[in-house]
C-alpha cells in the first residue's frame, strides 16, 4: 500500500500540471475498481479520493497525493478501489508519458522517485 500512494509537496503537484491534463468530476465515479491494474496514475489537485473495499470507504486521500504510479508501471493490481468525489480535479497520468519522463535524466519524475526507481524500471 506504501508504494501505491505517495505524498507530494506543492511544488512537486504544480511541476505535474505542467506536463499532465486535468479533469474535474462533476459527479461521484468509481474510478478504479479493488484487485484491478490501474489503467492511468492520479495526482489529486483538489477534491478527495476515497479509497474502497467492499463497498466500504477504507480511507480518503487529500490533495496534493499521487495515487497508483508504481502499480501502473510495474503492472501491479490496486488493494483498494478509487472513487472519486464530485468536483474533484485530477491529473491524469498515462504509462506512455510516465516513461517517457522517466526516460529523460534531467526530467522532475527522475528526480521526484529518485535516481534507482528509473533504472530498476528500465530493467524490467
Amino acid at each position: 500500500m506504501k508504494q501505491e500512494i505517495k505524498i507530494l509537496t506543492p511544488e512537486e503537484t504544480y511541476q505535474f500540471s505542467k506536463h499532465f491534463s486535468m479533469q474535474k468530476f462533476e459527479q461521484k465515479f468509481d474510478f478504479i475498481y479493488e484487485n484491478q491494474i490501474p489503467n492511468v496514475a492520479i495526482v489529486i489537485v483538489s477534491g478527495l479520493v476515497q479509497l474502497i473495499s467492499k463497498k466500504k470507504v477504507k480511507a480518503e486521500i487529500r490533495p496534493d497525493t499521487l495515487l497508483g504510479a508504481y502499480n501502473l508501471l510495474y503492472n501491479k493490481e490496486v488493494r483498494y478501489g478509487w472513487r472519486v468525489i464530485e468536483g474533484t480535479e485530477l491529473l491524469i497520468l498515462e504509462k506512455s508519458d510516465l516513461l517517457s519522463y522517466l526516460e529523460q535524466q534531467n526530467s522532475f519524475l527522475v528526480q521526484l522517485f529518485g535516481i534507482k526507481f528509473s533504472q530498476s524500471l528500465q530493467k524490467s
